[in-house]
């Protein structure tokens, strides 16, 4: 079995179970799973990735930019189709710009490249979730609601793993090992959800 079978192969038969439980049981709340996701397990996830991953300062600073650089690229060259074809919808700016890199990106560099890609797939999806919920909601909203993004305990998860890193700051194991558990949670429910 190759690579690329060895690491899809796994996330799609995890969102099939969440379909099969869709079709079984239409009566589980989502949304307090969602919620779940955002505000605890992803978190515990990032920063335990991040801040035991060796992945260099410098690194995480050449990931962010090349991910400005797609985002700001692919929009220009959006907006230029969008004058030449004389399309004025602008919520169709953030599908094509930034992609659903999380739930189905994290899985799939994990099983492909281990911990260290997962890291870097976090990175990346975090890069641009900043512009997501920044100059996405911009685009979105007429008014400014840049404020968004700070409500979001991923970012703050983002810092904290790239600052406990860099400066090789080690939780007491008593902490650390149930917040690497609880982040374990993470991908294969979000693929459940996903399916469900």
């Amino acid at each position: 079995m190759n690579t690329r079978t060895q690491a899809n192969v796994p996330v799609f038969l995890i969102i099939l179970i969440g379909i099969i439980i869709g079709k079984l049981n239409k009566g589980i709340n989502v949304d307090a799973l969602v919620f779940f996701l955002v505000y605890v397990t992803a978190p515990s996830l990032i920063f335990t990735s991040l801040s035991k991953s060796s992945i260099k300062l410098q690194e995480f600073f050449i990931i962010f930019i090349a991910t400005s650089l797609i985002v700001l690229i692919s929009g220009f060259l959006i907006y230029l189709f969008f004058k030449f074809r004389k399309i004025t919808h602008n919520g169709l700016y953030l599908p094509m710009t930034m992609g659903n890199t999380g739930y189905l990106g994290y899985p799939i560099s994990m099983n492909a490249f281990g911990a260290e890609g997962l890291s870097r797939a976090i990175i990346y999806d975090n890069a641009m979730s900043l512009f997501l919920f920044s100059i996405g909601i911009c685009i979105v909203h007429e008014k400014n609601e840049i404020k968004e993004v700070f409500r979001l305990p991923l970012i703050y998860a983002l810092i904290f793993g790239i600052l406990f890193n860099a400066l090789r700051i080690d939780l007491p194991n008593i902490i650390f090992k149930p917040l690497e558990m609880v982040g374990a949670i993470t991908i294969p429910l979000a693929l459940m959800v996903l399916g469900y």
